[in-house]
């Protein structure tokens, strides 16, 4: 690290020289670090390049996972969604036993792992509902069904202030990991009220028809509204929504 001197300070790049300010103070330096042809063929970057391999293959596989739920996760705080996700799948590729290192895949990990992923980090699903409910994949037929048994919506769940009426929602997906291709269904219940003392069981059931080769997810949420002259607002409360991986088939 060099200072700068003189009247004229400069922030940027010329040629190989940055020049930046750091913590009060100009600086300039000329640009380093390994080429990218290095650690594409130097055989002392082999587990560089099978970090990397890995690293983008959880990066693909997190998109595919977010574009796939699509609007679903609009009313969840998703800002660090995919870095989460992430970390998660790299846990799954790092899992798999039968893969070389740098071709490890999510397939071959232990998908077991994405049980219990929450989708807004702001609030798990337990801390909202509090009452019990089923749930059941089948791989035969491609159902996957979440039930709840009747309830009572003022003692049973953490509502925002405002609302007045909430929706439960369910989806299956089934991730194409290698193509990164997917199927994806999804319900919801009718908007039930939050100040009903009894609310009629529930059963949500969606069925995927790509049951074969590929795992199947089942996700479960909850979302809060305020009704107004007959209509139903979002209330978009991160601190209430909730959206959680309940369950995974894999083949």
């Amino acid at each position: 690290m060099t200072k700068q001197h003189g009247l004229i300070k400069l922030e940027g790049t010329i040629e190989d020289i940055s020049f930046y300010k750091r913590n009060g103070t100009y600086c300039a330096r000329r640009k380093g670090g390994v080429s990218g042809n290095r650690i594409a063929r130097d055989p002392s970057y082999a587990r560089t390049r099978e970090n990397n391999s890995e690293f983008g293959r959880a990066g693909k596989a997190s998109k595919l996972i977010r574009q796939s739920l699509g609007s679903l996760l609009q009313p969840y705080n998703t800002r660090n969604l995919h870095t989460r996700l992430v970390t998660l799948l790299l846990r799954i590729i790092k899992s798999d036993n039968i893969n070389a290192r740098g071709q490890r895949t999510i397939q071959n990990g232990e998908l077991g792992f994405l049980q219990g992923f929450e989708f807004n980090e702001d609030c798990q699903l337990g801390t909202t509902i509090y009452m019990a409910y089923g749930t059941s994949i089948d791989r035969t037929t491609g159902i996957l069904t979440v039930q709840f048994p009747e309830f009572n919506p003022i003692s049973d769940l953490v509502s925002p202030v405002g609302a007045t009426h909430f929706q439960l929602v369910m989806a299956g997906l089934a991730p194409n990991f290698d193509n990164l291709s997917s199927e994806v269904q999804s319900t919801r219940s009718a908007f039930l009220s939050l100040t009903s003392s009894i609310a009629a069981a529930q059963s949500l059931t969606v069925t995927l028809t790509a049951i074969n080769d590929f795992p199947l997810v089942q996700i479960l949420g909850i979302e809060f509204f305020q009704e107004v002259n007959g209509k139903y607002y979002p209330l978009n409360s991160f601190s209430f929504n909730a959206l959680k991986l309940i369950g995974v088939s894999s083949e």
